[in-house]
């Protein structure tokens, strides 16, 4: 690891180590990738298909007999 870089998070695995390093950005762009994951993420939650999973009660919660 260079000297100029400090590491967030170190972890020791068996005789490997391994340096977190984060990069070196503004707040600005931060708050850019913090939008755009935002946006991946609902239009993931927006693709899957909740009705099936609620048929096949895979998420828990039991069907209502109507």
């Amino acid at each position: 690891m260079q000297e100029d870089q400090r590491a967030d998070v170190t972890y020791q695995i068996g005789k490997t180590t391994i340096h977190v390093v984060p990069p070196k950005i503004t707040e600005e762009e931060r708050n850019i990738r913090i939008e755009e994951l935002k946006k991946l993420i609902l239009s993931l939650w927006l693709s899957i298909d909740h009705d099936h999973l609620y048929d096949q009660e895979i998420v828990g919660i039991p069907i209502e007999e109507q």
